[in-house]
């Protein structure tokens, strides 16, 4: 049976095989786009660039995870898909938030611009930021921004740069003058510091000039030979000393250390020089030879003011060591006769309290003597130190008739120091000579330091005479004299304890202990003033704190206690019960007021006539203080005053002795790795210094070569002219030339040396020496002489045949000057002391004679 299906069943079969056609095809179309998606995600993801996709509006659209983690934003950010908070994030980290934004919204505003900025964060990166609007088809449906990490290049381009501008400014600020010249010796970079060696005005053209410009006749061909063989790498790089020509054509020395540049493949394309004039190292030399003596000098001085210190703090009988601290003052400033005197400015009187060396005849110890026509009158009047040297007295009879006798006692230099307490002259320091003009300038300043150092000893020395005289008169009682006798020997011993050593921090406490049993007080401090700066510091405190005033705290001297205290020079002594009263009087006093104390004695500390610092004394009891204890304070204070001075000259010593021994060790290590032969010997050649330079030459230790004589070390042929040489020296003062040495090895070395006496710093006469070898010098110089006489000899004995020979081509005669045909050898012998002897070659045998045999 036939059934024919109906049309309308037929039409949705081809439907249903299209719908599923389409239904595969759109399932492909998927996986690809998938696969697109996956493969554009991937990329995204390797990239090394932050990658952000927004909108039209400025959503997130896509990002990678690079740019997650250079911007550090937070997973809960993300996640909440919240672009106000995301940004608010962003602009947190950035140095110029605002500039972010200004960007941003300049290029929404033109969506197809492109831009290319950098961002700078506030933890010290650097992002290169890039954006460009994003596409589909013509239509912009948003924006792509690229974040990327430059903060590591931008910093190695920071540091090339400052390499770069590091080692451009070492060579133009060198002190030593360097060139680079090219392979024929052409100058092709010099230093600004070359213009300054060579005297060329600023801006004159000197590049591409040669160096034999520059160099001396004398020295160009040794220069030349020396680049070539530079060049060449035949010879090492050395110092070299040239004759040079500055630019006005005026000759000096120079010295060059040349050293070849090399290129990548192993050639020398050029020589790089350094260069500076020997002149100047001379005399760096000779100053640092002055330096070290007077550094010594000083550092000796300063240990002996110091050591005079020590002993003029160690007791209040200063008669127990007059004669220590006459032995210390004579190691530093002669003297044939030293005194120590009081001056009594009421009674216009003077005592000697010590005399030591050659005798007065009416100047003794013990004795008064009239003020009036004496030197120290004048001393008293003017306050200052007076000095007189002379060869003739009797000039200074009529002025000073009180030295009448001193003079006829042979003195003939006479130096009076005041010793200053309180602003008033209580004594003087003499220093007598024989010899006229015996003091110099830095004796007057030596004599016043010491003068300083003791005038405080003098003071307590008479304080304690007259305490003694004073004990004797008002003892009363056993226990007032009891009582005295305590207060003496604590007295005593608070001057043993600040004079026990320079360091006075280590022995405050120690201080204020003993200070305790004579004065009571619930604070303690001593304060130290800076005249300069206008300051006063607190150096010590003890007790109960008050607020700006404890130990280590600075404050301004104007408008404090410090005034008064230096226009009275004298102590003061405050009972405070109102507040009010108080901050009339005393304002800068409320502090202490406040932390409880009622009672306050304060009293100035000077040396050298200037208050340098102040003791100060407070209790919280009401009326705690006497006049007695203010008596008592101000003892103390004479006591402590010189040891304060002492403490602070102590510490600048140490600063000085610093910067000596630094300086010391500059110019030695100057001397020790110099390139020159540096050396010093006394008048009969012992030797006194070497560098390390010729030890190493001579081939000895350092200590072997010194004590020993230089004829000792010169080679046998030459040491019968060593006397001649001394001779130069103390005649002339100076000798320069050759001398040839020999080495503990025995070979000979030659030395130019420039040699000077001088007694600067030492001594005794000493020979400075200042020399360099020569040997390998004068070795080339002679093969350079042998050669050239071997290439005049063998010049002298050739003829030269030069020019164009007209020969026959077939017989070889050479036709001459004259038209005439010669033989070769009689052409020859003719123009040439050649000769010649005739034989028969095997090949001409043969055509000449076929039937014999050779």
């Amino acid at each position: 049976m036939n059934m024919k299906t109906p049309p309308l069943t037929v039409e949705l079969q081809k439907i249903n095989e299209q719908l599923e056609k389409e239904i595969i095809d759109r399932k492909k179309a998927e996986e690809e786009m998938k696969h697109s998606l996956s493969l554009l995600n991937a990329t995204l993801e390797a990239t090394a660039d932050g990658i952000l996709v927004v909108d039209r509006a400025g959503k997130m659209v896509k990002f990678n995870r690079r740019f997650v983690q250079m911007w550090q934003i937070p997973e809960y950010i993300l996640l909440s898909k919240n672009d106000d908070q995301a940004l608010s994030f962003v602009l947190d980290q950035l140095k110029y938030p605002q500039s972010f934004l200004i960007k941003v919204k300049e290029l929404y505003a033109s969506p197809e611009a492109n831009s290319f900025d950098l961002l700078e964060f506030k933890d010290g990166r650097i992002f290169e930021r890039y954006s460009q609007p994003q596409r589909l088809g013509d239509q912009i449906i948003g924006r792509v921004w690229s974040f990327r990490d430059v903060t590591e290049q931008r910093r190695f381009e920071e540091k090339l740069h400052e390499s770069e501008e590091y080692y451009r400014q070492l060579i133009n600020f060198s002190p030593e003058g360097i060139s680079i010249t090219d392979r024929e010796g052409h100058l092709t970079f010099v230093s600004p510091k070359i213009y300054d060696i060579f005297g060329i005005p600023p801006g004159s053209p000197i590049i591409g000039t040669s160096v034999l410009e520059w160099l001396h006749p004398e020295h160009q061909d040794m220069a030349m030979d020396r680049i070539r063989k530079l060049i060449a790498k035949e010879i090492s790089p050395l110092p070299f000393e040239y004759k040079l020509l500055k630019y006005d054509r005026t000759p000096f020395w120079g010295e060059f250390s040349s050293t070849p540049i090399i290129d990548a493949q192993g050639q020398t394309k050029g020589i790089m020089t350094i260069i500076h004039d020997i002149t100047e190292r001379k005399q760096m030399e000779q100053v640092l030879m002055k330096s070290e003596e007077e550094a010594k000098s000083l550092s000796r001085e300063n240990e002996i003011l110091a050591g005079i210190g020590r002993i003029i703090s160690s007791t209040l009988n200063i008669e127990e060591i007059y004669e220590r601290f006459a032995g210390e003052v004579k190691k530093i400033i002669p003297f044939d006769r030293i005194v120590i005197n009081a001056v009594d400015i009421e009674k216009n009187t003077l005592t000697n309290l010590y005399i030591e060396g050659k005798g007065v005849v009416d100047r003794k110890v013990g004795e008064v003597y009239p003020l009036q026509g004496s030197g120290i009158a004048e001393m008293v009047h003017t306050k200052s130190i007076l000095l007189i040297q002379t060869e003739d007295p009797h000039e200074y009879k009529d002025r000073f008739p009180m030295l009448l006798s001193t003079f006829q006692a042979g003195f003939r230099s006479i130096m009076n120091v005041p010793l200053f307490s309180k602003g008033q002259i209580i004594g003087g320091l003499l220093l007598r000579s024989l010899k006229p003009y015996a003091y110099t300038d830095k004796d007057v300043r030596l004599a016043e330091k010491i003068g300083d150092q003791i005038a405080s000893a003098i003071v307590n020395a008479l304080l304690f005479a007259e305490q003694k005289r004073t004990e004797e008169a008002l003892i009363r009682s056993e226990m007032e004299a009891q009582r005295f006798s305590q207060e003496n020997a604590i007295i005593a011993r608070i001057g043993q304890i600040i004079g026990s050593t320079l360091d006075i921090d280590e022995v405050y406490s120690l201080f204020a202990e003993e200070v305790r049993k004579l004065i009571p007080f619930d604070r303690i401090s001593v304060s130290t003033i800076n005249s300069e700066a206008q300051t006063v510091t607190m150096a010590y405190t003890w007790g109960i704190e008050v607020d700006d005033r404890n130990q280590g705290d600075v404050f301004p001297f104007a408008h404090s206690i410090y005034e008064e205290l230096m226009a009275t020079r004298s102590g003061l002594l405050i009972h405070a019960e109102d507040e009010n009263e108080l901050f009339k009087a005393y304002p800068h006093l409320l502090n202490s007021f406040r932390a409880g104390f009622r009672s306050m004695i304060s009293v100035p500390l000077i040396s050298k006539n200037e208050v340098i610092s102040a003791l100060h004394f407070r209790s919280l009891k009401p009326n705690a203080y006497t006049e007695l204890d203010l008596s008592l304070s101000e003892r103390v204070g004479h006591q402590i005053a010189g040891a304060i001075a002492n403490a602070q000259f102590f510490v600048e010593q140490k600063r000085i002795e610093k910067a000596l021994r630094e300086s010391e060790e500059h110019y030695r290590d100057l001397v020790e790795f110099s390139e020159y032969l540096i050396s010093t010997h006394d008048l009969e050649g012992k030797i006194l210094s070497v560098n390390q330079r010729v030890a190493n030459l001579l081939g000895y230790e350092q200590s072997a070569i010194i004590n020993r004589n230089i004829r000792d070390l010169l080679a046998p042929e030459v040491k019968g002219e060593f006397d001649q040489y001394l001779d130069t020296i103390l005649k002339q003062g100076r000798a320069s030339g050759v001398m040839l040495l020999q080495t503990a090895s025995g070979e000979k070395r030659l030395w130019e040396y420039n040699n000077s006496l001088g007694t600067e710093g030492a001594t005794a006469q000493v020979v400075r020496s200042m020399a360099h070898d020569i040997t390998d010098l004068k070795r080339i110089e002679r093969e350079r002489e042998k050669l050239i006489l071997d290439l005049q000899k063998a010049l002298s004995e050739v003829k030269q045949l030069s020019g164009l020979f007209p020969i026959c081509a077939s017989c070889k005669k050479i036709r001459d000057d004259k038209g005439y045909w010669n033989q070769i050898e009689v052409y020859i012998r003719d123009r040439s002391e050649a000769e010649f002897s005739h034989g028969i070659c095997p090949d001409c045998f043969k055509k000449l004679y076929p039937d014999m045999e050779i």
